[in-house]
């Protein structure tokens, strides 16, 4: 179920046009989890780029704004801070953003979702971002597949998930979640001509961090299902990237249920993965410039459409040398990353 923010009528299709200043003017964009940290950041970048921005995310209002002594809490919706922060893009159309309240565990609300969204701005979904996301920390030796109640209370940072719930979740809002809002928004591109999916992915989508394995596997399968949406529309002005951002401290591991209790308890090398990854959130610099330099990437993307084409359906690392990346994409069929093959999921094998 959906629970769009009020609103008298429904905004008319804008004219299709883009600048420089606005190159995506007048789509219509989805951002995921667009209540905190890179999602609210995302659903900024896409509105100062001229689209209409459907905030989706499981509450508001949004509560706390910002880490630090900087932080504050705020009583107001990310979309109500967009439309005040944008009212000079348009004054007439002040209604750039419009929160919807939606779980992405629940694809049986996707549906009612996209309507909402069509009574808002009378046009389809061409941007979707795929950033509402989970994570857990636990050592595959102490899950087991079903748990008695009783062993499941009393643990160290919240109670314990039982039996495959704690797997079971992660898979959903990180792999499930985003190919189910692909299979309901991708028809609507496709008869347009018209689109773009980003999904926000992770370095361990190819790299085996330990003590993540549900994660782990969510971002692999996700970038796996990029590498194939491309497969079968590629050709059809619908691209789509998986997207890394690097290290920024998202607070991820201060949600609950996202330390396996028992693994914190019994594993010093559990315990110093926990550490590790705190200190690399912390060490990465400022968390709301870096999700705005990792915002303004996924633009980028979107509005370049068929200059990025050799790019879609692969792997993009938005911290790591991205002008080349693009530079490169934009040569076509004389580009290395096709020559290559470069930036997909591949076994490397020995020569005969």
């Amino acid at each position: 179920m959906t629970d769009p923010s009020p609103n008298p009528s429904p905004n008319p299709p804008p004219p299709r046009s883009s600048s420089p200043t606005f190159p995506l003017s007048g789509r219509t964009a989805l951002i995921t989890g667009a209540g905190s940290g890179i999602g609210r950041s995302l659903a900024f970048a896409f509105a100062r780029a001229g689209c209409y921005v459907a905030c989706v995310s499981r509450a508001y209002p949004l509560g706390p704004v910002g880490s630090g002594p900087d932080s504050y809490s705020s009583s107001q919706t990310i979309a109500e801070l967009i439309n005040a922060s944008t009212s000079d893009l348009d004054p007439f159309s002040p209604d750039r953003a419009r929160d919807f309240i939606c779980d992405v565990t629940n694809p049986a609300s996707f549906v009612q979702l996209e309507k909402d969204i069509r009574k808002w701005v009378d046009q389809p979904v061409t941007v979707l971002v795929n950033n509402a996301g989970v994570a857990r920390v636990e050592a595959i030796e102490f899950q087991r597949p079903y748990l008695p109640v009783e062993e499941s209370e009393g643990t160290y940072f919240s109670k314990q998930l039982e039996g495959m719930e704690s797997w079971n979740k992660v898979i959903a809002t990180n792999l499930t979640g985003p190919v189910a809002l692909t299979y309901q928004f991708l028809p609507g591109m496709l008869a347009v001509g018209e689109g773009c999916i980003i999904s926000v992915g992770s370095r361990n989508a190819v790299m085996p961090v330990p003590f993540m394995a549900a994660y782990n596997v969510s971002k692999t399968g996700l970038l796996k299902f990029h590498e194939t949406l491309e497969k079968e529309v590629g050709g059809r002005r619908v691209t789509n990237f998986f997207v890394v951002p690097g290290n920024i401290d998202t607070n991820i591991l201060k949600r609950e249920d996202s330390i396996d209790g028992k693994s914190y308890q019994e594993s010093e090398e559990v315990r110093g993965m926990v550490d590790r990854i705190k200190q690399a959130g912390t060490r990465s610099g400022d968390p709301e410039n870096k999700a705005q330099k990792f915002a303004d990437v996924c633009v980028k993307l979107a509005a370049m459409g068929e200059e990025a084409v050799v790019l879609s359906g692969r792997y993009v690392d938005a911290e790591r040398e991205v002008e080349p990346l693009l530079d490169e994409a934009r040569k076509g069929a004389e580009s290395d990353i096709l020559e290559k093959s470069l930036y997909r999921l591949k076994i490397d094998r020995l020569q005969p």
